[in-house]
């Protein structure tokens, strides 16, 4: 079981603490985009919490576009899916390349819910194997603005591959090349080159 709060990094985990592959590098890909919202100057946190299949990825940058829509499509259609597209019979909208890493994540996602904190809204989405099962907002007073995406991957035999480095190695080397971010991974905080 995962367990985060954002303000004081926490987690509880097994004793044997294992993290599959797959999860790692959708842990990863969920990581570079938050990491981009730090480069842009939007985010200055990322806490990440990965255990078996299980994982947390939340920033504190700006949180999705909630009410945006491309050329009469929701934009987090575009985003979580287009691998449904054209959403609608014969109509040809524009593709968001940007969103086909993510709807291709969310199809490799037993469970995945997306939750986008905005100054004045709060929207939860729910898919299983990407498929949407529940769309909630609500009006909010946030203190704080950002994305968490909490999932489960699709449960598939272990990969074999070359010499990758570990999620927490990865993770560290991000944070020793990002000025300025703050980083934690299972309720530590990850310490770069030249911190105190």
């Amino acid at each position: 079981m995962i367990n985060v709060r954002y303000n004081k990094p926490h987690h509880r985990v097994s004793a044997s603490l294992q993290i599959h592959s797959l999860t790692s590098n959708v842990v990863k890909t969920l990581v570079l985009y938050s990491l981009a919202e730090h480069q842009q100057g939007h985010a200055r946190r990322i806490d990440v919490c990965a255990d078996g299949r299980s994982f947390i990825v939340r920033d504190d940058g700006r949180g999705h576009a909630v009410t945006r829509n491309v050329e009469g499509a929701p934009y987090l259609d575009f985003i979580y899916q287009h691998l449904q597209y054209p959403f609608a019979e014969g109509v040809a909208r524009p593709i968001q390349l940007h969103g086909l890493g993510m709807s291709f994540l969310n199809q490799m996602c037993e469970s995945l819910q997306v939750r986008v904190q905005k100054a004045d809204v709060t929207l939860t989405i729910s898919f299983a194997c990407g498929t949407l099962v529940r769309k909630q907002v609500i009006d909010a007073n946030n203190h704080q603005t950002g994305t968490e995406l909490t999932g489960v991957t699709v449960d598939m035999p272990e990969t074999v591959g070359g010499q990758q480095p570990s999620l927490e190695q990865w993770l560290r080397a991000v944070r020793a090349s990002s000025s300025g971010l703050v980083m934690s991974f299972n309720g530590h905080f990850i310490v770069g080159n030249g911190d105190k």
